[in-house]
């Protein structure tokens, strides 16, 4: 040191190297016990979590649990009456739950759902499949929609056609 900074008014400082080192292999050694500690403490509150897993109500009833992927799969679907592509589902699941769903995840989910006959894949959408009042009717590609409100002209020629 160029500085002796071990003085202090009328004290003086005095630290032998021999300490210091003790004093680091001490920490050194409590540091790594307190990792291990970690480690044996993180992985029994995992198997706990696992645990809990097997009790449903339990998982239901935290206070900031939202439902499953599926579940909000299902809701987002059936509220919105008409084929959903994958991202506008992410979307209003953002948008509905806070929960950001990654595509890796619905997409897997969305099939097996199609397998167990609770949605139907059409083209590059999706539709629920459900039953009830609510529920979406007819094909739901709209091909067996009613023509009167269906058909509209195709091309410019026949809008100008209906207009005069």
């Amino acid at each position: 040191m160029d500085k002796d900074d071990s003085k202090f008014g009328d004290r003086q400082l005095v630290v032998r190297e021999s300490d210091v080192r003790a004093t680091i292999a001490k920490l050194e050694r409590e540091e790594t016990e307190l990792k291990d500690r970690l480690i044996a403490v993180s992985r029994d509150l995992e198997a706990n979590r696992v645990l809990l897993g097997y009790f449903p109500s339990s998982a239901r009833s935290a206070p900031d649990s939202h439902p499953t992927i599926r579940e909000m799969a299902i809701e987002v679907l059936n509220s919105s009456g008409r084929p959903m592509g994958v991202r506008e589902m992410i979307d209003a699941i953002e948008l509905k739950y806070g929960a950001d769903v990654p595509r890796t995840s619905l997409s897997p989910i969305l099939k097996k759902m199609e397998g167990r006959g609770l949605v139907e894949h059409v083209g590059s959408t999706w539709i629920s499949k459900r039953k009830g009042p609510s529920a979406p009717t007819g094909d739901p590609t709209g091909d067996d929609a009613s023509p009167e409100l269906t058909s509209q002209p195709s091309s410019v020629e026949e809008r100008k056609a209906d207009m005069s």
